[in-house]
């Protein structure tokens, strides 16, 4: 009865990924969100010569923009078209696609129960964050899939490795350092721990490379280094630090302890993955319960994936929107895997439940996805552009902006346009707000129009045309 019930549980764990990964294909072409055209435009400016950072603003690693201007270059046709913006998303879901591998290998070396890891990964490809954001053209995805190899080879004892991952990790995006540090410290401490303990036996033979104390920072300080280096071939190694680092910490020193709204980002997370935030409480309190009955193997693979977990938690209030998150589910899922399997894998309503919860989370996502998968709005403007104006003539562009017509064009200046001109935003910079009568375009989207100074309403009504989300002067 038992061998019948396991295998009816690894029949529909392999049944529901299928169907998550049928339905990402589905609705991947859903509405872009204006990050990814941030991020087109960005591999745009490097594809046509300019230098990250020192050119043109941004806080995201030069991994991101190296990697997405690569694929653009290597694009067959048109570059500048409609139809690269869905190539990018195409490349990124397959490596989602990968994760979804990867994920399963990190489930199995963490807790061998391969009807409960199917269907953990079932419940991890069908959370609505990772059907409607883990897709865009961001860096995040990209960060999944070198996280995870993270995760595989610490597990396996391949630091070094692990290390190397980590680095690349953090080139892609700064913000992954609210991770990185606790891990580069949770490792240094275990083996500190490991060299000075008897109990743990003999260290497996593994190249010393891989066991040193700071095999980990090596291999991190080794794409650091090689990044660095490229960088300061190009002239931009100083800009590179102070946009990516400083600039973003100043960001969260304004934003996390003083602003009324830093708890925005978790009723966001809340919108989509309320299900799942409950059920983590629920596998916190089984977690407790082990601890008390000392049922738990405190091995480092828990630790480390146990510290991960938190970690993610504490980023549900911090600016990072989905991209922490995106980062703590596969912690959260492998968590919720370990303790079905210590708890309750030995009694039949344990595993039920378990694949309850990733039947009904596939339910709701059915039921969800529709609202976000509406038609694509503006890309009108983008088709006008790439028709009307040639790839140097610049557009003036509002950030956030939901308007894609300015992403295959020049900038205008180093820097965007803030919508809210604010001094904890815009403090030091040279801002050129469209009123300057070189400016012979501007990309806005109606939904921010509202929001704009009334001067600017004004200005911009007697002063221009509109088309689309796209305006042109008179």
């Amino acid at each position: 009865m038992k061998n019948f019930f396991s295998l009816s549980i690894t029949i529909l764990g392999i049944f529901l990924i299928g169907y998550h990964v049928f339905q990402l294909w589905t609705s991947h072409h859903s509405s872009f969100h204006q990050d990814e055209y941030q991020h087109v435009h960005m591999a745009w400016n490097v594809l046509s010569g300019k230098l990250i950072y020192r050119d043109f603003f941004d806080t995201h690693g030069p991994l991101s923009a190296w990697i997405f201007s690569g694929l653009l270059k290597i694009k067959s046709g048109a570059i500048a078209s409609i139809d690269s913006l869905f190539y990018l998303r195409n490349i990124c879901l397959s490596f989602l696609y990968l994760s979804f591998v990867l994920l399963f290998c990190c489930l199995q070396l963490f807790t061998p129960n391969l009807a409960l890891n199917l269907i953990a990964l079932a419940l991890f490809a069908g959370q609505l964050t990772i059907q409607v954001t883990a897709f865009r053209i961001r860096p995040d995805v990209f960060m999944l899939a070198s996280f995870l190899s993270f995760l595989i080879f610490w597990m396996r004892q391949r630091r070094f490795f692990a290390g190397i991952f980590l680095g690349v990790t953090i080139g892609l995006n700064p913000k992954f350092i609210f991770f990185n540090v606790p891990i580069l410290i949770f490792d240094l401490l275990n083996k500190l721990k490991s060299e000075n303990s008897s109990k743990e036996g003999n260290p497996p033979k593994i190249n010393k490379i891989q066991t040193s104390r700071f095999a980990l920072l090596a291999g991190e300080l080794l794409v650091f280094i090689l990044i660095s280096c490229i960088q300061a071939f190009q002239g931009n190694l100083v800009d590179s630090l102070d946009s990516q680092f400083l600039n973003n910490f100043r960001v969260v020193a304004l934003r996390v302890p003083f602003s009324g709204n830093r708890f925005a980002l978790l009723r966001g997370f809340l919108e989509l993955d309320s299900l799942l935030l409950f059920c983590y409480l629920v596998f916190i309190g089984w977690i407790s319960f082990l601890i008390y009955r000392r049922h738990i193997d405190w091995s480092q693979n828990f630790k480390l994936v146990l510290m991960l977990s938190v970690c993610g938690l504490l980023q549900l209030a911090a600016p990072m929107s989905h991209h922490g998150t995106l980062l703590s589910l596969p912690c959260f899922i492998m968590l919720m895997s370990y303790v079905v399997d210590r708890a309750l894998s030995k009694k039949i309503w344990g595993q039920s439940l378990f694949l309850i919860l990733a039947i009904l989370t596939a339910a709701i996502s059915y039921q969800q996805l529709p609202k976000y998968n509406s038609s694509q709005p503006n890309l009108r403007s983008l088709s006008k552009a790439l028709s009307e104006l040639p790839r140097t003539e610049p557009i003036f562009y509002i950030w956030p902006n939901r308007c894609p017509a300015y992403i295959f064009n020049s900038d205008h200046g180093k820097y965007w346009g803030n919508l809210v001109q604010t001094p904890e935003m815009d403090s030091g910079r040279d801002i050129n707000r469209f009123l300057d009568p070189q400016i012979k375009w501007v990309a806005i989207d109606d939904v921010l129009f509202p929001f704009l100074l009334p001067t600017e309403r004004d200005y911009l009504t007697n002063h221009f045309v509109k088309s689309d989300c796209l305006w042109q002067r008179k």
